[in-house]
This record gives structure tokens, sequence and C-alpha cells, in this order.
């Protein structure tokens, strides 16, 4: 993890901006952003979860910026229970890239539940099609057993 003082979102930001106390704080490995998809928000929130025993160690910050709209970062006090929970995690995420299996899925059956919920009956027809299943269903405002494999979130 590096220090707040070294930390710009991207090559055209200052580093280290505002938060003049917190400049020697770690950052921690995971961020969200108005743009976030369900990947990044999963483990946005699993990693708020890890961290929920350490209440006093760590903060959440939000940012206006003028790329993504907006970002939220987590800092985290050096040498505490919560900075090595955030290493640990961090050569986690080296490996594999998902925090908690089962809530990046929720998040993605509801993303896909939503989009169906949205999807024109013609392409539900589509969709109900590949996945074999009676055409009829594309009537149905929830999504089918079955498609969530044919829609496609990017």
């Amino acid at each position: 993890m590096q220090q707040y003082k070294n930390f710009r979102p991207t090559g055209f930001d200052i580093k280290g901006l505002g938060l003049e106390d917190r400049q020697d704080w770690l950052v921690a490995p995971c961020s969200t952003s108005r743009d976030a998809d369900v990947l990044v928000q999963a483990n946005w929130d699993s990693l708020k979860k890890c961290l929920e025993p350490f209440k006093d160690q760590w903060e959440e910050h939000s940012f206006g910026h003028w790329g993504c709209g907006h970002f939220e970062i987590i800092l985290i006090k050096p040498d505490s229970l919560a900075a090595a929970e955030c290493e640990e995690i961090e050569g986690s995420l080296s490996y594999y890239p998902v925090l908690d299996d089962e809530l990046f899925s929720l998040y993605e059956w509801q993303e896909k539940a939503a989009i169906w919920g949205q999807m024109p009956s013609k392409e539900r027809r589509v969709i109900l099609r590949k996945a074999g299943l009676p055409v009829s269903k594309a009537r149905n405002k929830g999504m089918p057993q079955g498609v969530e494999e044919y829609i496609n979130l990017h």
C-alpha cells in the first residue's frame, strides 16, 4: 500500500491533494467511483466489511474528480491492525481479483436482472432462444433462470 502523500487517482492529478493531517496514512487496495462496475463495487463493499472490526483505524473519503465525477478511497492508520488486514487483502488481490465470490456473484446477478427488466421483449426473445427456453417467458419482468450467461454486462 502506498502513503496518501504519494497517491493520485490518475497521472494528471496532484499527489496527496488535501487531507494534510493524513499524508502518512495508507491508501487501501480497493476504491470505487461513479463508474464502478460490479466487481469494483463488490470488492469495495467487501473491503469495508473486512475493516469493520477496526473502526477507529480507517476513514472513508470521497472526492470530486474531473474524469470520473467522484471517487472514494479508504485511508488506513499506519502500523495498525487495519493496515495488517489491508496488506493481507492486497496480497490476496494480486493472485485473484475478487475478495468475496458470493457477494460478487450476487451483484452480478442483480445487475443482469435489472438489465433484463429494462430490456425490450424483442431482445428478451433472442436471449430466450439462445438459452433454449420458451419465448413466451419474454413477457415476464423477472429474469428466468438460465438466461444469465447470455446477458452481457459490458
